[in-house]
């Protein structure tokens, strides 16, 4: 993320819990922490604790809600991925294709 998003979600945080000190150190550690997250998603991530009642007399922890870019990839593409990775690894060879055709043709 960058300064200006991590301003803007910390400054969303100060708005719902008024205890937090805007500070350079706050700043700080959440700049570090959402080194690598996605914005849009870690925002909606906030308003879902934001909307969850046993939340609302505590400010969130980065690990509360932010989500890597990592975390944002369809699970269905990475898996796709994975296989293409695996069967590059291991190509299929002729002689596995004709012992499978026998197999199946007697």
């Amino acid at each position: 993320m960058t300064k200006t998003e991590v301003f803007q979600l910390a400054t969303s945080i100060k708005a719902m819990y008024n205890y937090v000190v805007l500070d350079e150190t706050y700043l700080d550690i959440w700049l570090m922490a959402t080194k690598h997250a996605d914005f849009q998603a870690t925002m909606q991530r906030f308003c879902q604790y934001i909307s969850d009642p046993k939340c609302r007399h505590s400010a969130p922890l980065p690990a509360d809600i932010v989500v890597t870019k990592k975390e944002t990839i369809d699970p269905e593409s990475e898996k796709m991925q994975q296989w293409e990775a695996e069967a590059k690894a291991r190509p299929v060879k002729h002689e596995d294709f004709e012992w499978m055709r026998r197999q199946i043709h007697g």
